[in-house]
């Protein structure tokens, strides 16, 4: 082998090791962003979930306040 045609050889070995690396750190990078983005939905989806929750309670608390109110109101305007 000639020269040109190691450092051609070598030229070309550490060009294919750079995309390797540059492939790792991709997929390192893509996987952090998926991992973030499950996180970042999975607690958005609690969170929604407790105020729903908190929600309806609030909307039973205030359906049985009115129904006590026309209650207590039919009976006294009854007696």
């Amino acid at each position: 082998m000639n020269i040109v045609d190691n450092s051609y050889k070598n030229l070309n070995e550490k060009f294919d090791n750079s995309l390797q690396s540059w492939q790792g750190h991709l997929e390192v990078s893509m996987q952090r962003t998926v991992d973030s983005q499950l996180n970042f939905f999975q607690q958005a989806d609690t969170s929604m979930s407790r105020v729903c929750g908190r929600l309806l309670q609030t909307a039973e608390v205030l359906a049985a306040a009115h129904d006590n109110r026309q209650f207590g109101n039919g009976r006294s305007n009854d007696g």
